[in-house]
């Protein structure tokens, strides 16, 4: 099965997105640098047995960018609305992960469970190696331009935990990251924080959780992985060995696996 991503208008938003499959909905949420085409694999795979909506999320890929103050999980909540889907399960990866744990602080009642891999925590304090890595990348595409700026981004050692290792698999995260140029053409104070911050409040999470630590991300990314393990009570988590940040796409046999299994139990 390939993904055929379309374009539908949504609250005057346009987004790039796609919707297969029947039954239970599942929501698969990008992380930075990518967008819906990272799930391709988990796409395929699991509208065998659910509803499947991906989308590029506002400012990335395809999708609008924003003009004007917004957040995340409303736009989720739009989405939602639109399609008249009442609960859903949240599949998050990186900066997909906050935004499912932001979604499910802010509207409980519309969330299932929740699956996070290698998951970003807002209010979670990032090392200054990380801040200061992230802007060099976000200032190389505004002055060089993507192509340029990907480059460097790949040959940068401090990445390599990002980067999938298998060539084949590190062509498609390179290809999908060149066509996200969208990304650094808008101001990222748009984006309205949820306030407290998730970090302060991951006990009010009640709903089921999966947690899926990929064995050789980085050591913050891990020790945050096991922060929300400890910090929500319905947790569980996994390990996925010889991975990266993103074991959807460096292992997506065993990610869909895993991440199968454990919805079977709910």
């Amino acid at each position: 099965m390939s993904i055929s991503p379309e374009i539908c208008s949504i609250q005057g938003i346009n987004y790039r997105m796609t919707v297969s499959g029947q039954g239970e909905t599942v929501v698969f949420l990008h992380g930075g640098h990518t967008n819906l085409d990272v799930w391709e694999e988990q796409i395929s795979f699991f509208a065998r047995y659910f509803r499947v909506i991906a989308f590029d999320q506002r400012g990335y890929g395809h999708t609008d960018i924003p003009s004007e103050p917004f957040s995340y999980e409303d736009d989720l909540r739009h989405i939602l609305d639109e399609y008249m889907i009442e609960r859903a399960i949240l599949i998050g990866a990186s900066f997909g992960g906050s935004v499912a744990i932001d979604f499910a602080l802010t509207y409980p009642d519309r969330v299932k469970a929740l699956v996070l891999a290698g998951p970003a925590v807002n209010g979670n304090k990032l090392p200054l190696r990380m801040r200061l890595e992230s802007i060099k990348s976000y200032v190389a595409v505004k002055s060089k331009g993507i192509h340029t700026a990907a480059d460097q981004f790949e040959r940068n050692r401090y990445w390599k935990y990002f980067i999938p290792k298998q060539a084949d698999r590190r062509k498609i995260f390179m290809d999908i990251f060149r066509a996200n140029e969208a990304f650094y053409t808008w101001d990222l104070k748009l984006n309205r924080s949820l306030s407290p911050p998730a970090a302060a409040r991951l006990s009010e999470i009640r709903m089921p959780t999966l947690i899926i630590e990929p064995g050789d991300d980085l050591k913050f990314n891990i020790k945050t992985c096991q922060m929300l393990q400890k910090g929500i009570s319905q947790s569980e988590l996994v390990r996925l060995h010889h991975c990266g940040h993103l074991p959807n796409l460096e292992r997506p046999d065993e990610f869909n696996e895993a991440v199968y299994a454990w919805l079977l139990k709910l």
